[in-house]
């Protein structure tokens, strides 16, 4: 009986594929899955389409390991706003990780060597989901590293309850300014604070709008880069 429910399971996942293909998300949820990228623990996996929410825990297991969107950039404004705010509520969630820390900007790959936390919790996976959301090809220049670092302690946080929570207040304020706004013409949350991503860029980039990509920079934006590359 399992053989045949993982066959009917699998048939109607490649249905749903299809089915996708020819469509945009009709739905944008963070969902906290169990996984094993490279250490036990569990991640954040963004779903775009109903039918995923279902078997999401059984098929595709994948692409939880990374930061890899397909049809959220062209999701509506309206969802992005929905899933935004969802994962904001994953504040005081410090389960570790399934992933170790990575590089995600080419240019800083050899910077991993002086990364003192090698895993991340859920909380800070989160907002590693926003930065790539709401700054597309960006979001690697301001946070290379899933790594947050107080500048004036000279610190990484990420275990710092505390001071993540800090970083969640800016994270609010500036998803309350971009609402009146109407996230147009916004800047990166963490410009002007003490805390910054482990060595990401302090010069502002003003983002006209919501980011769109499309073609090979969808492919790239949000994959671990390495030293082979």
């Amino acid at each position: 009986m399992k053989i045949i429910y993982l066959f009917i399971i699998s048939l109607l996942w490649n249905a749903g594929l299809f089915a996708q293909k020819q469509a945009n998300a009709d739905t944008l949820l963070g969902k906290k899955v169990k996984c094993n990228c490279e250490i036990p623990g569990s991640k954040i996996e963004i779903i775009e389409f109903k039918f995923d929410v279902a078997v999401k825990d059984i098929i595709d297991k994948h692409r939880f390991c990374g930061y890899n969107y397909f049809q959220l950039y062209s999701a509506k404004k309206e969802l992005k706003m929905r899933l935004l705010e969802q994962l904001l509520s994953f504040e005081n969630d410090t389960s570790v990780v399934c992933m170790k820390v990575h590089a995600y900007w080419k240019g800083l790959v050899d910077s991993i060597d002086q990364i003192r936390q090698t895993n991340y919790p859920v909380n800070v996976d989160a907002l590693y989901h926003i930065n790539f959301i709401f700054f597309g090809f960006y979001a690697g220049y301001y946070a290379p590293f899933p790594v947050l670092y107080d500048t004036v302690t000279n610190e990484e946080i990420n275990n710092d309850i505390n001071k993540v929570k800090e970083v969640y207040r800016y994270y609010k304020e500036w998803h309350e300014q971009c609402k009146k706004n109407n996230f147009k013409n916004y800047s990166f949350p963490l410009l002007n604070t003490r805390y910054r991503w482990r060595f990401g860029h302090t010069k502002e980039v003003k983002m006209e709008e919501l980011p769109i990509l499309r073609g090979e920079v969808l492919k790239t934006t949000g994959r671990p880069k390495n030293r082979l590359e």
